[in-house]
């Protein structure tokens, strides 16, 4: 549809003009018009030959600009000229081209206003009234988090996801372990009294004085509510651990995935687009799904990991075959251990998983 790439890595929405920005792997940056779906292009980060580290991290909507926190340092691109403004690629102490993973603007502590970056050296700041193009505008938080991966001013206070946890500056200048999670903090945005932050399986939570919830993200359940509280998950697949693909004669197509967050999943996608989640809430296995084949009918023959072949019909029940229902045998001594690792249809029309055939 006209984007610069395949490969988006960093998003910000511009509320001021109402457009979106999007970086790329590449260096590549586009400006996307939602309204009329007009994309501009620009590729000034792609073509420097200064740095080989090129990748757009993040991307930061300021003052009619943007900032893009990229693998050798700060671009800042103006949003009215289209074009680059400066590029900050010597922050302070630390080598030229660092990679920088978050920019943000918040204020110093003294109170002026301030420009932060998470880079793969430490955190460092400068005021914005310097000239940022010179190293000694900026300064090295000596106590900070030397593995930050994105900044958040939060009520006054400058806020950094790590490899751990989120961590909050303090009026001293060190910096202080909120609890909220001990996995990776890869993304923190500011939502009024709260704070936010991603985590590779949920939400966090923090709203000072209130508990800090973790907000998992599974899906819809079978009576079609959300989980957890405003949580909304869109259309397709609810994992990228795919095993198995196979496209149907009308058009359907149909995912098998490995089991993952204790959960196991069989996506289908119909010839309007329209997808359709299949779980344990609708009859599949608890083992992971290792094949997938679709059915001339518009069902679905998948075979699992340790319990049986399953089978979908166009309907969507579920009905999965192991050695009570049908002449499939166990693994080993186990009669509970029944793989599958594949299914295909004979020349006869019949489904013949694990070499045991079943009829249509």
């Amino acid at each position: 549809e006209g984007l610069a790439s395949i490969s988006p890595t960093a998003i910000a929405y511009d509320a001021g003009t109402s457009v979106l920005w999007i970086g790329y792997s590449d260096g590549a940056l586009d400006r996307l018009d939602p309204a009329t779906g007009l994309v501009e292009s620009f590729f000034d980060i792609r073509r420097t030959d200064q740095f080989s580290a090129r990748q757009v991290a993040r991307l930061r909507v300021g003052a009619g600009v943007v900032y893009a926190a990229t693998g050798n340092g700060i671009v800042v691109f103006d949003t009215d000229r289209l074009e680059v403004r400066d590029s900050y690629v010597r922050l302070g102490p630390l080598e030229a081209g660092v990679v920088v993973r978050d920019v943000l603007e918040a204020p110093l502590p003294d109170g002026t206003p301030g420009l932060w970056a998470a880079t793969a050296g430490g955190v460092v700041r400068a005021a914005q009234s310097a000239n940022l193009l010179e190293p000694g505008a900026w300064t090295l938080e000596a106590n900070g988090p030397g593995d930050a991966e994105a900044l958040a001013g939060f009520q006054g206070d400058v806020m950094a996801g790590t490899s751990q946890d989120v961590l909050q500056r303090r009026t001293d200048g060190t910096w202080a372990r909120l609890f909220l999670t001990g996995s990776p903090v890869t993304a923190l945005i500011a939502d009024g009294p709260r704070l936010l932050g991603v985590d590779p399986f949920s939400v966090v939570v923090f709203e000072p004085g209130q508990a800090s919830p973790r907000l998992f993200v599974r899906g819809p359940t079978a009576s079609g509510d959300i989980m957890p509280d405003q949580i909304g998950v869109p259309d397709g697949p609810r994992s990228n651990q795919i095993d198995d693909i196979d496209a149907g004669r009308d058009g359907e197509v149909w995912l098998a995935t490995r089991r993952t967050i204790n959960r196991t999943t069989v996506a289908r996608r119909d010839g309007n687009g329209t997808w359709r989640v299949f779980t344990e809430a609708e009859g599949l296995p608890t083992s992971s799904m290792l094949s997938a084949l679709a059915d001339r009918d518009g069902g679905f023959w998948g075979g699992s990991s340790s319990d049986g072949l399953v089978r979908i019909d166009p309907e969507g029940a579920v009905t999965v075959f192991d050695t009570e229902n049908s002449s499939i045998l166990s693994g080993l001594s186990n009669p509970d251990f029944v793989p599958v690792v594949d299914a295909a249809f004979d020349g006869d029309g019949h489904t013949t998983g694990s070499s045991t055939k079943f009829g249509e």
